[in-house]
């Protein structure tokens, strides 16, 4: 039988799970079920998902990972989603559904005229959040009246940690404190006068640990009859960003790391605080510091303007074919504009500004092309030069000299694993070749790979890095459940 390390993920659209084999060195099976927990609510601007249908997803995506006689599982991980919150009644249970980072009513005006960000700012000062960060979502149950039955906060991983090992309290780690927009990355704690300035009170924050820690271990009951043995020890959650690195990057200090998939994401680590003050587009909004493992931190450059900006041009091609030609199907037309973009000369090339959802510091931006000609505006064109702006956007997240001080471009994503074209655009915009992790779900696998790590079955990050492998581009692979 094989022993494996198990890590989760809990992402806004799919909950996907991996069995690691740490003596192979290889993601043994991995798995995934689609999340069909989205709530239609009255406040169009609510992003909310139901709790119960995730737990839906999170049983069958563990059965069917483990239908087989799966292997011996060592330890758990757990990542997900960062920034969305639900609240939890004294004895642990939820009282809310799930709030989702994609939640937009910080930007909802309130009774003085204000949007709840503007309100926020008046009272807190200003601070790098945005609506469907935690404490905005806090601040909105508070002003509403809706916290009676509130106790403590959560993010959603930390909900099924508490669910895994049967504890009524919640424990967040650093990195996933840090998401919710009220935490002092200098102190390493909670920021409670900006907390006390907001009107809320501390008692709803829980405690907060380092990363790569046991919260407890596998309770009877529930999910445990689908393993082994009992008792498995699990990690406390990690916020997904950290995860992916982890799950995706041999050398931590010389690999620039992107993320295109329906945003799109560019990080890198820095071993202190202080070298952020070399880096002079660490901005607060748009690029900023967050915790890492070992005591490191995360530069994390974040876009709007990843996958959505593509599939708004397949949306621009299907309309036009409906409304001028009267053709209402397209086959294959995600392999139509790849192989379009494909043939594009570079003396023709347009140059696109895909900024068609804002950006976190300015949510009114909007994109532009430019260098149009009577030659050159072509579908390929428009393809290829919107493939070539979601990469730039990204670059110039970053300063030119961490460019060039970083020996490793590593590429993550279903939008870089699906997509040639972009994966050639990446190479030449960053002028390194992009590599790709052999497996997907780079995010559960680093959450394996810390959970492993906290329950000390590896006996360091720097062990754990021989599972990453980088190869030609699969979206396949030993798979036992994917939906």
């Amino acid at each position: 039988m094989r022993r494996c390390v198990m890590g989760i993920d809990f992402g806004t659209s799919k909950i996907a799970a991996v069995l690691v084999d740490l003596e192979k060195k290889e993601v043994y099976a991995s798995g995934s079920k689609i999340v069909e927990s989205n709530l239609r609510l009255d406040n169009s601007r609510h992003r909310e998902q139901s709790i119960s249908k995730i737990k839906e997803a999170f049983f069958s995506c563990i059965e069917g990972v483990l239908s087989r006689g799966g292997p011996e599982v060592l330890s758990i991980g757990l990542t997900g989603q960062m920034h969305g919150i639900l609240g939890l009644d004294r004895e642990g249970k939820a009282a809310t559904n799930f709030v989702t980072w994609q939640d937009e009513r910080g930007n909802l005006k309130i009774s003085n005229g204000k949007n709840l960000l503007e309100n926020m700012e008046e009272k807190g000062g200003k601070r790098p959040i945005a609506s469907g960060y935690g404490i905005v979502t806090l601040y909105d149950w508070i002003l509403r009246d809706q916290i009676h039955g509130i106790s403590k906060i959560c993010t959603i991983p930390d909900y099924f940690g508490m669910l895994l090992t049967g504890n009524n309290h919640p424990v967040m780690d650093c990195t996933m404190a840090h998401s919710i927009g009220s935490y002092d990355i200098n102190s390493g704690g909670w920021d409670f006068d900006y907390i006390s300035d907001l009107g809320i009170d501390r008692g709803y924050f829980p405690d907060v640990a380092a990363p790569t820690i046991i919260t407890g271990r596998l309770k009877q009951g529930n999910i445990s009859g689908f393993f082994e043995k009992g008792g498995i020890p699990v990690s406390v959650s990690i916020g997904d960003n950290q995860a992916s690195f982890i799950g995706s990057v041999k050398d931590y200090y010389k690999s620039i790391l992107i993320n295109i998939g329906t945003g799109s994401q560019i990080s890198f680590c820095i071993k202190s605080l202080e070298e952020q003050e070399s880096i002079q587009k660490i901005e607060g909004y748009d690029v900023y510091v967050r915790p890492f493992i070992e005591n490191s931190f995360l530069v994390a450059g974040n876009a709007l303007s990843g996958g959505v900006a593509y599939s708004a041009l397949r949306d621009f091609f299907i309309k036009t074919g409906i409304e001028l030609f009267d053709v209402g199907n397209i086959d294959n037309i995600w392999e139509r504009m790849e192989n379009l973009a494909s043939i594009v000369k570079e003396e023709d090339r347009l140059c696109v500004y895909p900024l068609f959802a804002g950006k976190r510091s300015d949510p009114e931006a909007r994109g532009r092309i430019d260098g149009i000609s009577l030659d050159n505006l072509t579908p390929s064109n428009l393809i290829y030069g919107t493939l070539e702006g979601i990469v730039r956007i990204l670059r110039d997240l970053i300063d030119e000299s961490v460019i060039g001080r970083m020996n490793y471009l590593i590429g993550s994503g279903n939008g870089l694993r699906k997509n040639t074209v972009l994966r050639k655009v990446s190479s030449r915009v960053f002028r390194k070749e992009i590599m790709i992790p052999l497996f997907e779900e780079e995010a559960a696998v680093g959450a394996a790979l810390n959970g492993a790590v906290a329950a000390g079955i590896i006996g360091s990050f720097n062990e754990a890095k021989d599972v990453i492998k980088y190869g030609p581009v699969t979206l396949k692979g030993k798979i036992f459940n994917q939906t």
